[in-house]
C-alpha cells in the first residue's frame, strides 16, 4: 500500500542527483607531447595543437616528446577550462626534468583564470626549484614550493639532470572565501599542504591547468601533463545514501 508514495518520492530525486552529477566540470585530460598520440603532435610551436595555447616549442618525433619553455612563458591548456565550484578538487601534474644544475630554474604548476599566455600565472598551485652547485657532476637538489614561492618544504630530493620526475598539485576550493587547500608532491613522496589566498581565481567562471618556466630559458623538458577533477561520488552512491534515509523514515 505504502511503495507508490516512495517510489514517487525517489523520482524527483533520482533525477536531482543526476542533474548534479552531470553539472558542468573541467574536461579531464592528458598527453604525452609525442608524435605516437592520437594528436599526432609534430615539432616545431605548441600553440594551437590540441587545444593549447603556449609560448614553447615541442619536439615530438624525437623520443616521448619534450616541450620547452623560455623564462616566464606558459602552456595552458585551454580546451579542458571550466568552473570550480567549492568543494571541488583538481589535480593538475608534468612529468619534467632539468638540463642543467645550479642556475636556479623553475617547473610551476597549477590553475589560472585567464587563456592567454601573456597572463595566465599559476595563481594557485605548486612549483619545484632546482639547485645545487655541482653541475659538472650533474647533480644537485630539489626544492617544493607553493607556486609563490612562500612555502618552502624544508625537506630537498636529491636528483641528476638526467632523471625525470613527476611534480603533482591537488587543489581544493574551500567554502572559505578566496581560500584553497592544496597539497603537492615530487614523486609521490615529498609532500607540502598548505592555503593558498586568491579572489581572483575563486571568482574565476572558468578556471584551466598550466605549466610555467623560471630562470631562464630551455632549462628542462616537460613529457606528460593531466589535468582531472577527483572523483565525485557516483550516481548509485548517492542513491543508495538516499534508499537508506528514505527506509529510516518509513519505519520511523
Amino acid at each position: 500500500m505504502n511503495k507508490l508514495p516512495a517510489i514517487i518520492t525517489l523520482v524527483p530525486l533520482a533525477l536531482g542527483l543526476s542533474a548534479l552529477n552531470a553539472s558542468a566540470a573541467i574536461v579531464n585530460y592528458s598527453t604525452s607531447f609525442s608524435s605516437a598520440d592520437e594528436v599526432a603532435y609534430v615539432d616545431g610551436d605548441l600553440n594551437g595543437i590540441d587545444g593549447w595555447n603556449s609560448a614553447g616549442t615541442i619536439s615530438a618525433t624525437a623520443g616521448a616528446g619534450y616541450v620547452q619553455l623560455g623564462n616566464t612563458q606558459r602552456a595552458i591548456h585551454q580546451a579542458s577550462g571550466g568552473p570550480m565550484a567549492i568543494g571541488d578538487s583538481i589535480t593538475v601534474s608534468i612529468l619534467f626534468n632539468f638540463e642543467a644544475v645550479g642556475v636556479n630554474a623553475v617547473w610551476r604548476i597549477g590553475l589560472t583564470e585567464t587563456s592567454s599566455i601573456g597572463a595566465g600565472d599559476a595563481r594557485v598551485g605548486a612549483e619545484v626549484r632546482q639547485g645545487g652547485t655541482t653541475q659538472a657532476t650533474g647533480n644537485g637538489f630539489m626544492q617544493l614550493r607553493d607556486q609563490s614561492a612562500g612555502n618552502s618544504v624544508a625537506t630537498t630530493v636529491a636528483y641528476n639532470n638526467t632523471d625525470f620526475h613527476i611534480l603533482t598539485t591537488t587543489i581544493t576550493k574551500s567554502a572559505t572565501t578566496n581560500l584553497f587547500n592544496v597539497v603537492s608532491d615530487i614523486d609521490g613522496v615529498t609532500t607540502n599542504s598548505y592555503d593558498v589566498t586568491n579572489s581572483t581565481l575563486y571568482e574565476a567562471d572558468t578556471v584551466y591547468g598550466t605549466f610555467q618556466q623560471r630562470g631562464g630559458a630551455n632549462l628542462g623538458n616537460v613529457d606528460r601533463f593531466s589535468i582531472a577533477q577527483v572523483p565525485e561520488p557516483s550516481i548509485a552512491t548517492l542513491l543508495a545514501g538516499a534508499l537508506g534515509i528514505l527506509m529510516v523514515r518509513r519505519r520511523g
